[in-house]
């Protein structure tokens, strides 16, 4: 659930699950639309669809077959003090084979690039129970994973940037800045994601490693 209100037309979504039926996992992104007015609720439910199967597509094979998706959410906003919601049920699991890293603080780390930095980092989008297979080391992911999981991350942007959803046109994937200057903004921004870079190294939320790549 979104807990600050996006500029008008973007639409906060998110895609969850759990790992090993246990341990849960989210991710995180957002779009702007044409929508700043009003919004069409068979449009909204059709984004989240077109979302989570790109989502799957691209980074199922990436996620390990013990991870579960379950859920996808959208939370559209518009008309200066308006939300429309779209929940759509899911069934299915990654699709990496062999043996998962089920430590919940560890993932593939994809940084999002744009045309604006802050101290503090780049959007980043933190995908669960990475493949031991595409483990270099304990904390390393392999050449090959790397080089994959860019092509994965680039065609899932290109993809939200081609959803063509009747009055949601023009769709373009990015993210939403509240604060700058250590203080919130009067009005949250968006700001478009251009690409991907993937970070070598297995990422967490909880702790700095060490310098990021990209």
């Amino acid at each position: 659930m979104a807990t600050q209100r996006g500029p008008d037309g973007s639409v906060r979504l998110a895609i969850s699950g759990d790992i090993a039926t246990l341990y849960p996992w989210a991710c995180i992104g957002w779009v702007q639309t044409g929508a700043t007015s009003n919004i069409d609720q068979s449009d909204l439910d059709n984004l989240v669809t077109a979302w989570e199967s790109a989502f799957i597509t691209r980074f199922g094979p990436h996620i390990n077959s013990n991870t579960r998706f379950q859920l996808c959410t959208a939370t559209a906003f518009y008309g200066g003090i308006h939300a429309a919601h779209s929940n759509k049920n899911l069934t299915g699991s990654g699709t990496g084979a062999g043996a998962g890293i089920l430590d919940t603080a560890a993932s593939l780390v994809v940084s999002w690039n744009t045309s604006v930095y802050w101290r503090g980092g780049k959007p980043r989008m933190y995908l669960p129970s990475p493949n031991a297979s595409a483990m270099l080391d304990g904390s390393t992911i392999t050449p090959a994973e790397d080089t994959a999981l860019t092509a994965a991350a680039n065609s899932f942007h290109n993809d939200v940037n081609g959803f063509t959803i009747a009055l949601l046109a023009p769709i373009q994937h990015g993210f939403v800045s509240f604060r700058s200057g250590n203080q919130p903004r009067p009005t949250a921004q968006f700001f478009p994601i251009l690409g991907a870079n993937i970070h070598p190294r297995l990422g967490t939320q909880r702790r700095r490693l060490g310098k990021w790549k990209a």
